[in-house]
């Protein structure tokens, strides 16, 4: 009776393990990650194998090379191979053409097994240091938390060393400095096990194609969609999806004050059909609220020009330039505005007037 009892209270320890286990494990050597959708977006952000044009590093073992930090299996690693002069030792990776990189991420130490990563140093400090066309455009050090060793996989134990949520930094390079390091128990090997590099256009091309499949948008999506196209060149996602994005699935009437922003983006990255498309959308959202589209162009004034233009071409009958006019005329005379803002909507004004009897 009391084996009978063991047995069930391993059988439910073990039931209540699995259920409380909230990751997926493609096999035992790929990475784990929180479910399916966190896999395929982050294999959608990635940067593939043909981007980069070289990557190398000061010094590695050569049993350990530095493909195992791109090969996203837990059991290989880069070793600096220093035995301890780890100080000023770097990682260099170079990309084909500027990539608008949004996340830069290591697997810090050997997470083989928890031996591997307690016996082996890890990194403290770094420097990251990112360039175009030779010029360096940022630099930070980042300090990284010695964390304790948790078997949860590749994504649960990444440190970030660049995350930036905003369009990413456009880059055709960058450099990973070692500063200081984690003491090993047993070796003084630096490891690293995994380094992340995800693409932010990617990412967003990624999440634009789900939308644009998707039926039934919920007024979230439809905010998300702006965003996503305003991220996305149009050549970049084949006509056909951006297009259909912009005529058949953008609704003005749903947008909100902070959807004007990423729709005024969109700006520079439509062309031909896409581009007529997009200042119909233009008129529309003036038309819809004056206010606020008139707020969001003042702070991006280099794009008035074109905006008059798009105006003008979308209020070909009187009616339509009486209505414009009407609207730019209450928010001359409205409170919302300062001096300086209402000169620049008298002059935006005054320009579509002289568009208006030229077309």
């Amino acid at each position: 009776m009391r084996i009978r009892n063991i047995l069930m209270l391993c059988l439910v320890m073990f039931l209540l393990g699995i259920l409380n286990d909230s990751y997926i494990y493609a096999d035992d050597i790929l990475p784990a990650y929180k479910n399916d959708r966190q896999k395929s977006e982050i294999e959608a952000r990635e940067v593939r194998f043909y981007n980069i044009k070289r990557s190398e590093a000061s010094t590695n073992l050569k049993k350990y090379p530095l493909e195992n930090a791109f090969d996203k299996d837990l059991n290989r690693v880069w070793v600096a191979g220093t035995k301890g002069n780890d100080k000023g030792q770097w990682i260099e990776v170079e990309f084909k053409n500027p990539i608008p990189i949004g996340v830069i991420g290591i697997v810090n130490g050997y997470r083989k097994n928890e031996a591997t990563y307690y016996n082996n140093r890890r990194v403290k400090k770094l420097k990251l240091e990112m360039f175009k066309e030779g010029k360096k455009i940022k630099e930070s050090v980042v300090d990284l938390v010695d964390r304790e060793y948790y078997e949860g996989g590749f994504v649960s134990n990444l440190d970030y060393i660049l995350k930036d949520n905003y369009k990413g930094y456009i880059m055709d390079k960058f450099r990973l400095t070692i500063l200081d390091t984690y003491e090993g128990n047993k070796y003084d090997d630096l490891c690293i096990d995994e380094i992340l590099i995800l693409n932010e256009e990617d990412y967003y091309k990624y999440k634009l194609k789900k939308l644009y499949n998707k039926k039934n948008l919920t007024k979230r999506d439809h905010s998300d969609l702006l965003k996503y196209l305003s991220y996305v060149d149009d050549y970049n996602m084949g006509e056909d999806i951006y297009l259909d994005s912009l005529i058949g699935i953008i609704d003005v009437n749903t947008m909100e004050e902070k959807d004007y922003k990423n729709l005024f983006y969109i700006t520079n990255h439509v062309d031909g059909a896409a581009a007529e498309a997009y200042g119909f959308i233009i008129y529309e959202a003036f038309l819809r609220d004056s206010g606020v589209f008139m707020k969001e162009l003042i702070k991006n004034d280099f794009l008035m020009e074109n905006y008059v233009g798009h105006i003008v071409f979308e209020s070909k009958f009187k009616e339509e330039k009486n209505l414009v006019c009407d609207k730019l005329d209450s928010l001359i005379h409205s409170d919302r505005f300062s001096e300086d803002e209402k000169a620049k909507i008298k002059k935006f004004k005054s320009r579509y007037l002289n568009e208006y009897e030229k077309f």
